[in-house]
């Protein structure tokens, strides 16, 4: 017996019902058992590193420059234009970190947590005195924090 062409309309309707299932079906197990990448979670992780870079990077102006301003008697105009880079790039760096994750809430609480770092040091600096905190200890909350959201950003999170 000769094989009977069918009717084309039969065989695009049972093609779209198999797409649709493989859509539909298919294709969120698939993300589930991590078997196709994520363009959005990809995304997310490029967002979350940004953020944390921004972060990075204002703690990096701070580390690399504050000690010259421990012991005074400080140069205003220096310390000013200092205290000035580094807040820029703590807002720069609360710019770039919007997101919702547990991630872009640390490397936030770490640029809140340097924020009172450069409150406290411009306050010793323009009373001529020392700090009235452990600069030492607020430097190392600042990158511990700073720590855990890689940490967190490595993890998903």
């Amino acid at each position: 017996m000769a094989y009977k062409q069918g009717n084309p309309l039969v065989k695009l309707v049972i093609v779209a019902v198999i797409i649709f299932g493989a859509y539909k079906f298919g294709l969120p197990w698939a993300k589930s058992k991590n078997l196709l990448p994520s363009g959005a979670a990809s995304s997310l992780e490029q967002k979350d590193a940004g953020c944390l870079a921004l972060a990075e990077s204002a703690g990096a102006v701070w580390a690399n420059g504050f000690t010259q301003f421990m012991n005074p008697p400080v140069d205003a105009s220096a310390w000013s234009s200092f205290r000035s880079d580094v807040e820029g790039a703590i807002s720069k760096a609360r710019a770039g970190c919007g997101g919702s994750e547990e991630s872009c809430r640390k490397a936030k609480e770490a640029m809140s947590e340097l924020s009172s770092l450069v409150r406290e040091m411009d306050a010793a600096v323009r009373s001529g005195g020392p700090p009235t905190i452990d600069v030492v200890r607020a430097q190392e909350r600042v990158d511990s924090l700073l720590d855990e959201a890689r940490t967190l950003i490595n993890q998903g999170k």
